[in-house]
């Protein structure tokens, strides 16, 4: 259980942000976002992203870095019906758990649809778990008035450049007091500053499909990380200065300790109750080098016994009882199967048949595969005929459990071409336009490298001039920003308990039930990711 941690002085924080993970809303990643955040002074920073959870583990450790203290929410609205919404904002880790299985809920029913899904009943629920619930529409307050308890459910109020927004801030605020629940002092973040506008209209008009000719609901531009003393200016103005202590509170009362990293990988269902992994683990490999050995020399008996210790010490040795028990499965079924990469440098790999190579016999290094000054997990992919590698999938799932084993999730970016086009399209220029400028774009290309117009392939192209200028500009700064995701393409995660307890869960458009977290993410929160690879040259 995570406990509270001690806090400093708070500042007013900023309870309601978007991050780019909230899909073509949010302008800025997570950790450009705790780090602007810190540089202006903020003590306190939340990520409600919409929808989804994707960012949360990269969000706490950027957090981590800049001495902020992260709180961890989510935007969530009935598929179909963006206007029917709310913010929850977890207060430990058991109420983050829920959110987790709350957002795969939305995610899974019916095929992804989701219609069946009410964020209203989710709060009614589950309010009382260790959620805040915020809303930020006065009919949404209004509705889940009867529904929520005291001290759970507060009424967004923001302040905006725009006459509409001014209106929705005393509309919020007049409904507040008729009800008689707290308002609190938001910022709606979309961006990490305010020349981020254009970013964020060109996004939006990206997710909705039309041009930033077209009327297309971007925030107000007043929606960016604003300096403290900025952000508190017009609740004060407005002698609404509760709605900035209720803010303050609900910093204190969400902020709550990111658990450290523990491994999260099951045993076997054979493995016999009160038996330790690394025991079971001895005993099963032990025999079989003896036999592939034949003469058991101190060599071997001593690199076993290096290489158990080391397993033991990080708690690894339920994977590799799991990874055995796939490549004992498939042998059974006549399947080939091969294991490959650095798991060759294990004897115990060799032992238990995920390897065909004798690290003894190739003087192979074991810390190559599993150092023990890194905290790395082992890496073990396994290849399988293109004909049998779902069916061995699909034997994980039955044994471990459908509900305990999911892919891994990858999130996709654009690229400067791709990023190129798009932006292209939304500022109206003609595709024959935009095919004629990109033919001398590069595919892939980052700040890290050459200069762009050092780039041998862009010569032809006034990089400096109208419309290229701006084009390009915008370009580069969406190429590297989520917008959608897929599926890894062979990488597995199983957890002893449902995986939505540790990530949240999507639907891939195949039909895949994937995490939302990437694979780094997925072992940040200690899960090890199972490479099972599909391979023609084995069928």
């Amino acid at each position: 259980m995570a406990g509270r941690k001690e806090l400093p002085t708070v500042t007013v924080p900023q309870l309601h942000v978007h991050s780019a993970y909230s899909m073509r809303r949010g302008t800025s990643l997570p950790e450009f976002l705790a780090r602007q955040a810190a540089k202006l002074g903020y003590t306190h920073l939340a990520i409600t992203d919409r929808d989804g959870l994707w960012a949360v583990p990269r969000f706490v450790k950027s957090c981590r870095k800049e001495g902020i203290t992260p709180l961890i929410g989510a935007q969530i609205a009935k598929p179909g019906n963006p206007r029917r919404r709310l913010i929850l904002l977890t207060q430990n880790l058991d109420s983050f758990r829920r959110l987790s299985e709350i957002v795969s809920i939305m995610n899974l029913e019916k095929g992804g649809d989701g219609k069946d899904f009410d964020p209203v009943e989710q709060a009614e629920r589950y309010a009382d778990e260790g959620f805040v619930v915020m809303a930020d529409l006065p009919e949404m307050l209004r509705e889940l008035h009867g529904k929520i308890s005291p001290g759970r459910l507060y009424g967004e109020i923001t302040w905006g450049e725009r006459q509409i927004t001014r209106r929705r801030f005393f509309g919020m605020l007049r409904m507040c007091r008729e009800l008689e629940r707290p308002a609190v002092a938001t910022g709606n973040v979309h961006m990490a500053s305010k020349d981020e506008y254009l970013i964020h209209a060109v996004l939006t008009a990206m997710r909705t499909g039309r041009c930033l000719k077209d009327k297309i609901p971007v925030v107000d531009p007043s929606c960016f990380l604003q300096t403290p003393d900025e952000f508190e200016k017009p609740f004060i103005a407005q002698n609404v200065r509760e709605a900035l202590m209720n803010a303050r509170e609900l910093a204190a009362r969400c902020a709550w300790e990111w658990p450290e990293r523990k491994w999260l990988i099951p045993p076997p269902p054979d493995l016999p109750p009160g038996k330790r992994p690394i025991d079971e683990l001895r005993e099963t490999v032990t025999p079989r080098l003896r036999r592939k050995y034949g003469k058991w020399t101190p060599e071997i008996k001593a690199r076993l016994e290096k290489e158990l210790e080391i397993i033991g010490e990080h708690g690894f040795a339920n994977f590799f009882l799991i990874v055995a028990d796939v490549v004992r499965e498939s042998k059974r079924r006549g399947y080939r199967t091969l294991g490959r990469g650095s798991a060759g440098d294990s004897i115990i790999s060799y032992g238990l048949d995920i390897s065909q190579v004798d690290p003894i016999r190739y003087d192979l290094y074991f810390e190559r595969f599993l150092n023990p000054e890194r905290s790395s997990p082992p890496d073990i992919d396994l290849d399988f005929s293109w004909t049998h590698r779902d069916e061995m999938v699909q034997y994980v799932e039955e044994r471990y459990g459908e509900s305990k084993v999911a892919s891994v999730g990858t999130i996709i970016t654009l690229g400067l071409k791709s990023a190129f086009r798009e932006t292209g399209k939304v500022l109206g220029y003609s595709n024959n336009e935009i095919t004629r400028w990109s033919l001398y774009l590069p595919t892939w290309w980052d700040d890290s490298g050459d200069r762009l117009d050092e780039h041998p392939v862009t010569g032809e192209l006034p990089l400096n001039e109208e419309p290229l200028k701006t084009l390009l500009a915008v370009a580069k700064s969406i190429m590297e920003l989520p917008v959608h995701q897929s599926v890894h393409v062979g990488g597995l995660v199983l957890s002893p308990e449902p995986i939505y307890r540790y990530a949240p869960l999507n639907r891939a458009a195949k039909g895949f039930v994937i995490t939302q977290y990437d694979m780094r993410d997925c072992e940040e929160v200690g899960l090890i990711k199972l490479d099972l690879l599909s391979q023609r040259g084995l069928g």
